[in-house]
């Protein structure tokens, strides 16, 4: 991943298209580019999504000619039709057609690169020059803090501010960073208003210009300049920095992992919320180890994720946007057929449907998962690493060795050995573990229950829940881990 300068800090004047400040907006992550650009009427096209990973390699001369005046590029990483080939011909190299990039909208968002602003000085009658000595004052009085890059797009000025995670990797788009990304959007446009920051610039699917390509109104071609540290590195920032630097609330691991902040998460319904958002993280790195959705399992998919989301969002406006973007992605895993006529309206009405139906007030077990989704004895044991879970979902039955002897458990004998099992942890003792202490102590010996269900065998011999001493566990003693 490109981070430092290739040479000492100077604005770089290309005479052409060139890929180099792409490739360092993008740092190869695994989103998609949108190529566009304006003929003469000034009427906009897309052209081509390049993989951001291959981006080198795919930045051609056709392409450099296409984009040679008023070029555009996405700054953040987005999502691209896989059905939908460009009509110029563009091939990557196995000589295949490179698709188009998906519609504009956070529902297409893959990664996000970086924090922008799009200055156009002009309306406020400020030259190029002045409104980039304005911006440098305004960094040195700590209005905003030091841009990684500026770029004369000819009338007027952008600066951006590359991000990363919290591991110096990829920042992924999600509705929750997007939604902080935006905000930090807003107060830089608030805060370089007299610089005539363009309030349009929030959108995270952005155009701006390609460096080398000829503006035609300006007649001059794209330039820029990265602002080197003492160190000689491009400054980059993560949102939690940003956030802070801008007196927002700063975002912690907790809030990300917030599936929505207006579900009301009691402690009872926490761990079922962490128990679908969980699911949902594991849905989605299968389906990304696995590449593509193949024929046959598509409606599988959608059934699990539509189940998935019916139980996580419980705000109807945020199920909504969440059934859009899923069903945007899902679209783009899913393998064409010869005659194929699916589109992504109709996946968005299927997985609509499912994520609406009164069946997901229920809960799908893991087995049924892995049944619906084919889960080979490999995927099940790499997801918990992948996850950092203790558990994750089994392997489908059809995968399991049947030559050897294995018990079918049913749920009478799983409910004899689970009220065994609770009977001699509690005893006769006056002092009751919690429902969650014997639901963990279960599960370490390979049976799973609901909080519900671990009630109700205990009031079925008497006992008290203890789950008005649930404040207080850490003065209970330990549960033993085996007999």
């Amino acid at each position: 991943m490109p981070t430092r300068l290739p040479e000492e800090s100077q604005w770089v004047k290309p005479t052409r298209p060139t890929f180099e400040l792409i490739d360092y907006i993008h740092r190869r992550n695994d989103g998609y580019i949108s190529i566009g650009r304006k003929d003469e009427q000034g009427k906009f096209e897309n052209v081509v999504a390049l993989p951001a990973n291959r981006l080198p390699g795919l930045f051609c001369d056709e392409l450099q000619e296409l984009v040679d005046k008023d070029g555009y590029f996405t700054v953040n990483g987005m999502y691209h039709y896989p059905s939908l080939k460009n009509k110029y011909g563009l091939c990557d190299e196995q000589g295949e057609l490179l698709t188009l990039p998906a519609r504009r909208g956070a529902q297409h968002l893959r990664s996000l690169t970086s924090c922008f602003v799009d200055m156009d000085c002009y309306q406020r009658r400020l030259s190029v020059g002045q409104c980039i000595g304005c911006f440098i004052d305004a960094q040195d009085e700590k209005l905003v803090p030091p841009a990684s890059v500026l770029c004369r797009s000819g009338r007027g000025v952008w600066a951006l501010w590359l991000l990363v995670d919290e591991e110096g990797g990829v920042q992924r788009g999600y509705p929750e960073q997007e939604r902080a990304w935006a905000k930090i959007q807003g107060e830089i446009c608030k805060r370089l208003y007299k610089l005539g920051a363009d309030e349009a610039s929030r959108d995270c699917s952005r155009f701006t210009r390609i460096a080398g390509s000829l503006n035609r109104k300006a007649n001059t071609r794209v330039d820029y300049w990265f602002q080197a540290t003492s160190e000689g590195k491009i400054p980059t920032y993560t949102l939690s920095e940003l956030s802070r630097y801008f007196g927002m609330p700063a975002i912690s691991k907790r809030d990300v992992a917030k599936v929505t902040t207006t579900f009301e998460r009691t402690r009872g319904k926490k761990g079922q919320q962490q128990r679908w958002y969980l699911d949902y993280r594991a849905f989605w790195e299968l389906i990304e180890r696995r590449d593509n959705i193949p024929i046959g399992m598509r409606h599988n998919a959608l059934i699990v994720l539509g189940v998935i989301l019916g139980r996580l969002y419980r705000d109807p406006c945020v199920l909504e946007e969440m059934i859009v973007h899923d069903a945007t992605r899902v679209f783009q895993k899913m393998e064409q057929g010869r005659g194929d006529n699916i589109t992504i309206r109709d996946v968005i009405k299927t997985l609509s449907k499912l994520a609406k139906a009164k069946s997901t007030t229920k809960i799908i077990r893991h087995d049924s998962i892995a049944a619906y989704l084919r889960i080979t004895p490999e995927e099940s044991q790499i997801l918990p690493t992948l996850l950092g879970r203790k558990t994750s979902w089994p392997c489908a039955r059809e995968f399991v060795n049947f030559d050897v002897a294995i018990p079918c458990k049913g749920r009478a004998q799983e409910q004899q050995e689970r009220r065994a099992l609770i009977v001699g942890l509690v005893g006769n003792g006056t002092q009751v573990p919690t429902l969650r202490k014997i639901q963990e102590y279960l599960d370490s010996m390979g049976l799973s229950a609901s909080l519900r269900t671990i009630g109700n065998d205990l009031r079925e011999f008497g006992f008290t829940t203890g789950r008005e001493r649930s404040k207080s566990d850490e003065q209970q003693p330990e549960l033993p881990l085996e007999e």
